[in-house]
């Protein structure tokens, strides 16, 4: 039989809240570790997409300066040879004009 005393009870309560304490001491330990090694690697990964996003923008501009040469370059040999480029265009455009028309 077990006896139910004051003094029984206060000391199960005791080590009980000794025991919370050290849960919750390891816990928080616990807890510091996780964000510390969570940081560390959202650090490396927030360096890593910074870096692609550096690359891809720097690449958007090397495509769009030489979209841009391009365009220079080719406008001045369509301002350059105008009949031959008009002529080009009809022609495309009678070809096609009857292709699309012919019945089969």
């Amino acid at each position: 039989m077990t006896t139910n005393t004051p003094q029984a009870n206060v000391f199960s309560i005791d080590k009980i809240t000794a025991a919370l304490e050290t849960l919750e001491e390891a816990s928080q330990t616990k807890a510091d570790e996780i964000k510390s090694l969570v940081d560390r690697k959202f650090s490396k990964f927030k360096k890593t997409i910074q870096k692609v996003g550096a690359e891809s923008q720097d690449m958007a501009e090397s495509i769009t300066r030489r979209a841009n040469e391009t365009a220079e370059i080719v406008d001045g040999h369509v301002k350059g040879h105008v009949y031959g480029y008009v002529g080009g265009a009809a022609l495309f455009g009678l070809l096609l004009g009857y292709l699309m028309g012919r019945k089969n």
